[in-house]
């Protein structure tokens, strides 16, 4: 007959006695109060009942050292426990198989293996589930707390309990354990065996005796499983910082490549602007020897001179820039402007360029936008270097866009507007989106550098973006690169995203300006731009 079954019989077998003693009981009274009325009767009566109460107990307490005792021999069963966990090196394992035991020999509808973690001072008492529907949500506690305390002493049931605190008893509740037995680690309280309801009747001394047995069994597994556990731990974290270490390794190339670069291509920028000024100069000298100096080539020559001191102006400032952006000093000079005035000017620079290049240029959604407080100056240097940028590594024919969006709660900067320069060119690969932002980095080959400030992958000395990083970072915002790769035959383009908050913090405001660049009218009538 199997555990169900007793149960049946025994609880039918229990309430048929009960009630056939009822009926005996009730007819009894009724005769007595009939024969022996007064007093007499009624104690007579209540001596009836009194019986009948203790017989009832009676018939229980057979019933379950009977048909409701649990039946299982505790040797069998915890031998084979024993086998079962040798090898087992998982901690949830462990404890479904200790659930299954649990529920097999004393009937345990739910069990868990707590797992006591000491930790800074503190300890974490973990849930893994081995039977049934249990809460895992995790316990802390102070290391010297009276939790542990208490099921160090051995066997606990759930009546012992009202010692601990109130967050631990409600913490306990929930787990609905009826017995809790304690596992050691040496002298050091590892964990518990807890066991929840029976299916028939309650825990006896029979079924406490079997679970401690069983627990003893657990802890050497227990032991084993905890250490496997730790170095599988150990090993995750080395995985990861090996990781971290290829990462940085590989960057590390990238960048010493990058000062290699920088050197080429720094002198390549210098050396061209300063031999055609020393050439020109030259050319000059000799037309003084001879006193032959037609002005049409003076002017020439004079304005070619010009071009060159004005592009190795150029390079020296964005390496001064660039320098003040590494130690956090650019000199940022905020006052209230709008996205116009900063578009405008970064655009005029490089129209003749857009036109030369037949790249088509479209602005979307800039009517309407707030104003911002920024220095219009140097937040036109940063779309300037961006849109350069995206000219540069664009081919003839293709097109750049650059659209605004309003955020109401940007999480970090409260009001904010969204810039996005979009291109079609030859795109980034994804490894290189964070380094494009660094000084001196660039994409390419240095075979292939180019003085020109827009030629197609003409390039530049890498400091555009690394400045206009800077720049926005100065103002309290943000800047990120988005592109599906590199390729220049399918173009697949780059994005560059700013977010820029409307009152960086800290703000010094100045004075208002009206129109940071002459010759560039701004009313709220101006259409989108199309270059």
């Amino acid at each position: 007959m199997n555990s169900q079954t007793r149960v049946i019989v025994g609880n039918t077998l229990f309430v048929v006695l009960t009630a056939n003693m009822s009926v005996v009981g009730i007819a009894l009274s009724f005769y007595i109060t009939q024969e022996i009325r007064g007093l007499t009767g009624q104690l007579i009566v209540l001596g009836v009942a009194l019986v009948m109460g203790i017989l009832a107990l009676a018939i229980h307490s057979i019933l379950r050292e009977t048909l409701l005792k649990t039946s299982f021999n505790s040797t069998t069963v915890t031998a084979d426990y024993s086998k079962q966990i040798a090898t087992i090196l998982d901690l949830n394992q462990l404890a479904q198989i200790a659930g299954k035991a649990l529920s097999q020999s004393v009937e345990a509808t739910t069990s868990a293996l707590l797992l006591i973690t000491e930790e800074k001072g503190a300890a974490r008492v973990d849930v893994l589930v081995g039977l049934g529907r249990v809460p895992t949500a995790p316990l802390k506690l102070p290391l010297k707390d009276t939790f542990v305390s208490l099921f160090a002493d051995g066997v606990t049931t759930k009546d012992q309990l009202k010692s601990l605190e109130a967050t631990e008893r409600k913490w306990l509740s929930r787990l609905e354990m009826e017995v809790y037995t304690p596992i050691y680690d040496g002298e050091k309280l590892s964990g518990l065996l807890a066991a929840g309801k029976r299916r028939s009747g309650s825990y006896g001394k029979t079924e406490i005796a079997f679970i401690s047995a069983l627990t003893d069994q657990t802890s050497v597994a227990l032991k084993n499983a905890r250490l496997v556990n730790n170095l599988r731990t150990l090993y995750t974290e080395m995985q990861s910082l090996n990781d971290v270490l290829a990462y940085s390794n590989e960057r590390m190339k990238d960048m010493d490549k990058v000062k290699t670069d920088f050197i080429t291509i720094t002198s390549h920028e210098l050396r061209t602007p300063l031999t055609q000024i020393i050439g020109f100069s030259d050319l000059l000298n000799m037309m003084g020897e001879t006193e032959t100096v037609p002005g049409a080539e003076l002017r020439e020559i004079t304005e070619n001179i010009v071009k060159s001191c004005s592009r190795l102006n150029e390079v020296v400032t964005q390496m001064l820039d660039v320098s003040q952006a590494d130690l956090e000093s650019l000199r940022l000079k905020f006052v209230e402007t709008d996205v116009e005035t900063i578009l405008r000017g970064a655009v005029e620079p490089l129209a003749s360029s857009i036109t030369e290049r037949k790249l088509s240029f479209t602005v979307q959604q800039i009517r309407g936008l707030p104003r911002l407080n920024g220095d219009p100056k140097r937040l036109s240097q940063t779309l300037k270097h961006i849109i350069g940028n995206a000219i540069k590594y664009t081919p003839d024919g293709g097109h750049i866009d650059v659209s605004f969006k309003y955020i109401a709660r940007d999480p970090q900067r409260g009001e904010a507007i969204e810039i996005v320069v979009s291109d079609s060119g030859v795109g980034v690969n994804p490894k290189y989106l964070d380094l494009i932002f660094e000084k001196f980095f660039r994409v390419g080959s240095t075979s292939v550098h180019s003085t020109g400030t827009t030629k197609f992958m003409g390039a530049g000395p890498g400091l555009g973006l690394a400045i206009a990083k800077g720049i926005v970072e100065g103002h309290g915002g943000k800047i990120w690169a988005e592109s599906p790769g590199y390729d220049t035959e399918k173009l697949p383009g780059t994005q560059i995203h700013i977010i820029l908050p409307l009152k960086p913090a800290p703000f010094t405001a100045t004075t208002k300006s009206s129109s940071a660049f002459i010759g560039l009218q701004v009313d709220e009538n101006t259409p989108d731009i199309k270059v």
